[in-house]
């Protein structure tokens, strides 16, 4: 049997408002066409449901921190529901919420309070981890003080507990967020970015500078979305690949259905040559993700195979792979 999937990261409730035209004036109102929506969110409720609905073959589990609160049931139940497991820390804080903001045609605006994620203890997270034994591990990291101190610690004994991939990911795009990355690149098997944080955490003002500046740094695979499609570096190599074409409706978890659909598609010590296929499959799960309002309600393996079908030989046409 497969051994399971660990997402470790924020629980946060997304009160969505997407499609709109524009934001009201001061003392203003707009009425709207749709209701806006209250979602689940929050790297490890996403990336853990994302993984459970792309077809993950282990136990997939979710750690995260939430309040003694509405919000935080509501999260909790959101996981169930997904396919995962959560295993949840309630703490003396209420439980994060992110008022996102889509306007057609811009990218979102996001206006979080962090809350209990903040409260997430390094303890919790290495009582789940020992427990359950993950050979596939994703850790967002920056948004809690305590856990990024101890995150080294964590990834190693991740590593002797049987974790062979092991993914991290920024929480917030934010300098204190990027930094807390330092301390654990080569610990990593995957570092996922997107073009911001790749600047704030190599200050190259290109993707294919920052790559080249942190491939030196650390053995992983470095991948970076936006947009455009994606493009990682591994062992001397670029790889850049272009996006599927879909009808963006909420870019809300884009990043974090890639970041699943590359821990189910990839396998532990993949090399360069099974790169483009497995960027290819997490870059249609993004894609699937941004066709429906909510981080998590357009990942399906139904609506991944149809883009895939779609436009995989396209996009696999289209990656370049050199190097650097």
């Amino acid at each position: 049997m497969t051994k399971p999937l660990l997402a470790a990261g924020t629980y946060t409730a997304d009160v969505i408002l997407a499609g709109i035209d524009r934001l009201a004036k001061p003392g203003e109102v707009v009425y709207l066409d749709e209701p806006f929506e209250l979602r689940a969110g929050g790297h490890a409720v996403n990336v853990a449901i994302d993984a459970a609905r792309l077809g993950y073959r282990g136990r997939v589990y979710s750690v995260g921190a939430v309040g003694d609160d509405g919000f935080g049931e509501f999260l909790i139940s959101s996981v169930r529901r997904g396919g995962a497991e959560p295993r949840v820390e309630v703490v003396d804080a209420p439980t994060a919420r992110n008022l996102i903001i889509a306007l057609r045609g811009e990218d979102r605006r996001f206006h979080v309070y962090r809350g209990a994620n903040r409260r997430l203890s390094p303890g919790h997270v290495r009582r789940v981890l020992l427990e359950v034994g993950p050979e596939r591990l994703y850790m967002a990291l920056g948004f809690s003080p305590a856990l990024d101190v101890e995150a080294p610690e964590i990834l190693r004994e991740a590593r002797r507990a049987g974790a062979s991939l092991i993914m991290i990911d920024p929480a917030y795009t934010e300098r204190r967020s990027v930094e807390a990355l330092k301390p654990v690149l080569s610990l990593a098997d995957v570092i996922h970015l997107n073009e911001e944080e790749l600047k704030m955490l190599t200050g190259a003002a290109g993707v294919e500078e920052g790559l080249k500046a942190l491939s030196r740094a650390t053995k992983a695979i470095i991948a970076v979305t936006g947009s455009w499609g994606v493009a990682a570096a591994l062992k001397g190599f670029i790889v850049r690949q272009p996006s599927f074409k879909v009808n963006v409706i909420d870019p809300t978890g884009a990043g974090d259905a890639f970041c699943a659909g590359l821990l189910v598609s990839l396998e532990p010590g993949a090399g360069l040559e099974d790169l483009p296929e497995a960027l290819a499959r997490a870059q249609a799960a993004a894609a699937a993700a941004v066709s429906s309002v909510g981080a998590t309600e357009g990942v399906e393996m139904r609506r991944v195979e149809a883009i895939l079908r779609e436009g995989l030989e396209r996009v696999l046409e289209g990656t370049r792979v050199y190097r650097v």
